[in-house]
């Protein structure tokens, strides 16, 4: 996901969603113009719809993520959106603080209008102890593959009508590392990649290694091949190289702070250039009346990497 500003306005729709859970939370909608002639709408990036249908009461949320404060010019041009489509309530969410001509014009406003900071927060702050601060990359890269040996049924293949499709896929004697071609259960699809990630016993730790990895037609787990819309039984035999690196980053911590209100939640953001590419990510943590909650994580990541969440209990954290 390329648009910071986006990125920033799914993760407000995910918190928002989980504060208000009988609402109706709408992301990147448009409103129609109240009296306009021409059918006018204001785009809005967040729209909240909460009460009965006869006392229906909508609130616009409008986030800037820059690097520069929102100006005065800026918030008002938010609060005559407002007026035009007919909203009760506006929501302001910046990554900087407010100037204080918009403070004071928020707090002259009453209930109708809310500040929201996304600001930097101690990792002490937030309220429970088993979230550890920092965030574990594994470049698990499989190198020098031998092209791996594929065997089938060719009585299967020809019922399924992909005996020609898959013997001359065999022939060409090429498999690109990547494709998602394989399965074990005919739902979940497994690249050459990521059956030999998944072929490593320790990826928690520095190393390197050779491996071979081995499928018959007989013994579980089955391997299917997929080709032409069909699946079918293959056995497979690959020899491959691996090197694992684990690298150690710290991890920001949020504040989801309203004005006057205080926190409404905390976010945990990664943001790297790891060997493989870029990767970011965004976990909101809401508390609720007696737990916390992880509703949900934005996240851009490069291809065949995947992101875990731990949870850790408070007794195997090291104080």
């Amino acid at each position: 996901m390329k648009n910071n500003g986006k990125e920033l306005e799914l993760l407000i729709n995910l918190i928002q969603k989980h504060i208000e859970p009988d609402a109706v939370v709408e992301h990147d909608i448009h409103l129609p113009v109240i009296g306009s002639a021409s059918g006018r709408t204001r785009q809005c990036d967040i729209v909240i719809t909460s009460g009965p249908k006869h006392r229906k009461t909508i609130t616009i949320i409008e986030a800037q993520d820059r690097t520069s404060q929102v100006d005065i010019n800026t918030f008002n041009g938010w609060l005559v959106k407002l007026d035009e489509i007919g909203a009760q309530h506006l929501i302001c969410v910046s990554r900087l603080e407010y100037p204080e001509s918009i403070k004071e014009k928020a707090i002259s406003l009453g209930n109708k209008v809310k500040l929201i900071n996304i600001k930097d927060a101690d990792p002490s702050e937030i309220p429970i102890s088993f979230l550890k601060s920092n965030f574990k990359y594994y470049n698990y890269q499989p190198s020098g593959i031998i092209s791996p040996k594929i065997t089938f049924t060719k009585a299967e293949a020809v019922s399924l009508g992909i005996f020609e499709s898959i013997n001359k896929f065999i022939e060409t004697n090429k498999v690109d590392a990547n494709s998602m071609i394989f399965s074990f259960d005919k739902h979940e699809f497994k690249s050459i990649y990521t059956l030999c990630q998944d072929s490593c016993e320790n990826l928690s730790v520095n190393g390197s290694g050779s491996q071979i990895l081995e499928f018959n037609m007989v013994d579980d787990p089955q391997l299917f091949f997929h080709i032409d819309g069909q699946f079918t039984r293959i056995g497979m035999r690959l020899e491959f190289n691996w090197t694992n690196e684990v690298i150690e980053y710290p991890v920001s911590i949020m504040s989801y702070e309203q004005q006057t209100d205080g926190s409404l939640a905390w976010i945990m953001e990664g943001k790297y250039d790891t060997p493989s590419g870029h990767l970011s990510f965004k976990v909101p943590l809401i508390k609720k009346e007696n737990y916390h909650e992880i509703p949900g994580m934005i996240i851009n990541m490069p291809l065949n990497n995947e992101l875990i969440l731990q949870i850790v209990k408070v007794d195997d954290v090291k104080k």
